[in-house]
């Protein structure tokens, strides 16, 4: 039997620097870190043992090792799943009962979210209904029919669900289980609904006034994003969740125009009818009846005439969002308390109606130049009319004060160019660009290497067949700077195929500062061209400690990343794609990092129960797909 003290194991910080010799210091940070290493080792080869004698039926011997693996690592859920797990085998549920309450107790972190508890789901009513305690926990039904069974669990778990999706494109879900009849949603404040282009509103509507209690944010969405042949209006549904502080809608009814009242408590609106005409009548009707937006996203728009209309109506907008694609602004807080005016802003420029002209854009910028943090345009040209206000004297004495970061996220007119010149030299604070490739944003590069933006900590650039000077000049420029540059974080959109060699992008391992690096591409397969450049990134940029790898709507292999496991720093990797494959190995490689988040559609179940049995920390995160009439049938969720 193991007597383990988990506190010699891990000491506290304190132990490391009660000698004035470093050097005695460093190594008792050597051998605790040694030591905590094959305590780790030693818990997951009990946890396989233990699995093995379990197929083998020898429980009792299955049965220590789960003791072991407790006094082992009590902050570690292993041992008390595998304990739980082996009196539920014996139809002692009582008892698996309180093994894993006793794991709730004493694991320090969220034992609840991080255990794979799936397996031990249907132990009892109780332990159901102990699990769905758990805050955070999201729950999602659908698109088949409920049978008998799933539809009793989701009665258990009513009571308790906070955030709940049902995908009902083709079969009604939603009101059948909210039934007045049937275990009532008393704490649901979160619901997303996938509904029927064919069904009408009623059924929706009905179901909706019996959750209003407590629902707070609605997503609203038809299957595949059709239009419906009744839609649902938003006036109705606002009507029946009088509580909403949030909603999200697309291709539903908009007009508000025949609405006789306000709707204070909405703070966040998300509307986007890309398959139906939305008038300007029918635009300009939304914003009356909201007068305490914080947020509002808004796709397609109708032009730059309408700012300010919204203005007048929503005094309190922080976020304008009026793009189809969202630029990936960082480090913005959502809605801080005590802000005012506006503080995010992203527009495109001519694809809409009257379009967005450039002395409009110009003097409502200059309108909110005190509040303005973070702006993004998506253009695939330029503005519907070109400005003749940016040499005005007040044009430039203006100063963004708050401005650290411009997304610029297509190349196109080079007239885009002198006004985001404009905006990047009367922004002081700036810290981040993110922009494109070519020869139109050589003057961007350039404006980049002046002392006045020494300050730069963060740039998105793209990898171009075509590569300019200015490019490699802004690259040299941090890597000459040295220690000095500010230069931490850098995103790298990949193309199909380039020469590396031939790019700014070899220059990157010389970056002795940099600190997180991201590479993204909806490229097939454009990661199998980075081999030699990721060879050279791991014997390089000394103080890179996190790894993005981006490819949201592609399968990625994890030996992609395999290069990079010599890096002596590098301590955090993340993924975000369609698809994860090929990760038998990958512990076995990475045997240094501290953590590895993974959000994907698609996944190996046994390359995730491998990741989970890893000495590093994971996460993974399961995504929803875009088109959920084609998702898989989610309710064994439950």
């Amino acid at each position: 039997m193991f007597e383990t003290d988990i506190d010699i194991l891990c000491p506290s910080q304190s132990s490391f620097t009660t000698n004035d010799n470093s050097s005695i210091d460093d190594a008792i940070n050597v051998q605790t870190h040694l030591a905590q290493h094959h305590q780790q080792k030693l818990l997951l080869a009990l946890n396989v043992r233990a699995s093995l004698l379990v197929n083998a039926e020898r429980l009792d011997l299955a049965r220590n090792d789960a003791i072991a693996m407790m006094n082992l690592a009590p902050s570690s859920p292993l041992g008390y799943l595998c304990a739980g797990g082996i009196h539920s085998i014996r139809l002692n549920y009582a008892s698996a009962i309180k093994t894993f309450d006793d794991g709730f107790e004493t694991r320090r972190v969220l034992f609840e979210i991080e255990s794979p508890w799936d397996d031990y789901f249907d132990v009892s009513r109780t332990w159901r209904q102990r699990i769905a305690l758990v805050s955070g926990l999201h729950y999602e039904i659908g698109p088949a029919a409920l049978s008998a069974e799933r539809f009793e669990r989701v009665q258990d778990l009513a009571p308790f669900m906070r955030s709940l999706a049902v995908i009902q494109p083709s079969k009604e879900i939603l009101s059948k289980i909210t039934e007045r009849r049937l275990r009532r949603f008393n704490v649901l404040n979160k619901l997303r609904v996938v509904e029927s282009i064919s069904r009408g509103p009623t059924l929706l509507l009905s179901s909706l006034r019996s959750l209003s209690n407590t629902l707070t944010e609605l997503d609203l969405e038809y299957g595949r994003y059709l239009p419906a042949k009744k839609p649902y209006r938003l006036c109705d549904v606002l009507n029946a969740c009088p509580n909403l502080l949030s909603i999200r809608m697309s291709c539903g009814d908009i007009d508000m125009s025949s609405a006789t009242k306000t709707y204070p408590k909405i703070t966040k609106l998300e509307l986007w009818n890309r398959d139906s005409e939305v008038t300007k009548d029918i635009t300009l009707s939304l914003f009356g009846p909201f007068p305490n937006l914080h947020y509002l996203k808004l796709y397609p728009p109708l032009g730059s005439c309408m700012l300010p209309i919204i203005d007048q109506h929503c005094p309190l907008l922080q976020q304008l969002i009026l793009t189809g694609r969202t630029p990936a602004f960082y480090d913005v807080d959502d809605m801080p308390e005590g802000n005012t005016g506006l503080r995010l802003l992203s527009v495109p420029t001519n694809d809409f109606d009257d379009g967005f002209k450039e002395d409009e854009m110009v003097q409502y910028l200059m309108k909110h130049s005190e509040t303005l943090e973070a702006f993004g345009i998506v253009a695939s040209s330029g503005f519907s009319e070109p400005s003749t206000l940016l040499q005005d004297p007040a044009s430039q004495k203006v100063t963004f004060k708050r401005l650290r970061q411009i997304n610029y996220l297509d190349d196109s007119q080079e007239s885009l160019v002198s006004f985001l010149l404009w905006m990047i030299q009367h922004a002081p604070c700036l810290e981040s660009v993110e922009t494109v490739a070519g020869l139109r944003q050589a003057p961007i590069m350039e404006a980049l290497t002046q002392p006045d933006h020494q300050h730069i900590k963060r740039l998105g650039m793209k990898v171009s067949d075509f590569p300019v000077d200015e490019e490699d000049e802004l690259i040299q420029h941090h890597v000459d700077l040295g220690q000095q540059s500010n230069l931490k974080e850098l995103k790298i959109d990949i193309p199909s195929q380039f020469d590396y060699e031939d790019s700014w992008i070899s220059l990157v391992p010389r970056l002795t500062q940099l600190t997180t690096i991201e590479f993204c591409t909806s490229h097939m397969n454009a990661y199998g061209c980075l081999g030699s450049f990721m060879e050279q990134l791991a014997n390089g940029c000394p103080a890179l400690e996190k790894l993005i790898m981006s490819d949201e709507s592609l399968l990625m292999t994890f030996s992609d990343l395999y290069p990079m496991h010599r890096h002596r720093n590098l301590k955090h990797i993340v993924i975000d794609c369609e698809g994860m494959y090929g990760g038998s190995t990958f512990q076995q490689f990475f045997t240094n990092i501290e953590s590895l988040h993974i959000s994907a559609l698609r996944y190996s179940l046994e390359d995730i129960d491998r990741l989970q049995k890893a000495s590093f920390k994971f996460v993974f995160t399961q995504k929803l797909s875009d088109t959920p009439y084609f998702v898989n049938d989610i309710e064994d969720g439950f």
